[in-house]
This record gives structure tokens, sequence and C-alpha cells, in this order.
């Protein structure tokens, strides 16, 4: 009986801690994910407006016209 109750103490803490390890590895994980998602939707939105600069100089198109076109 009381091998029982040292394993069960054992786990109740080692497993809780193991736990909160992948917790925060999943945290982690999620904040390079945000990261990344931010940067790409920076780089996104840079390109959309080079690409409206480039059909407003060329003159093909109006500025309003130039808004709207898609990448």
């Amino acid at each position: 009986m009381h091998l029982i109750g040292v394993q069960f103490f054992v786990f109740s803490q080692v497993i809780p801690r193991k736990a909160l390890f992948f917790v925060e590895f999943i945290n982690i994980g999620e904040e390079k994910w945000n990261r990344r998602q931010k940067k790409a939707s920076l780089k996104r939105g840079w390109q959309h407006k080079i690409s409206i600069l480039s059909t407003c100089r060329r003159g093909s198109k109006s500025h309003s016209e130039g808004l709207a076109t898609p990448i």
C-alpha cells in the first residue's frame, strides 16, 4: 500500500511539470507562428502598395482603379 502512495505522489509531481513544459512549448510555437504571419502580412502589404504605385505611375489606370487591383 505504501508503494502505491509513493508512486501516486511521484506521478502527481512529475506529470504536471511535464504538462506545463508542453504548454509552454506550444505557447512559444504559437508566438513564433504569429510573428511569421505578421511579417508575411506586412510584406504582402508592401507588395500591394508597390503594385498600386506602379499601375498609377504608368498611367494605364486611374488611382481608384489601381487600389482595387489584386496582386
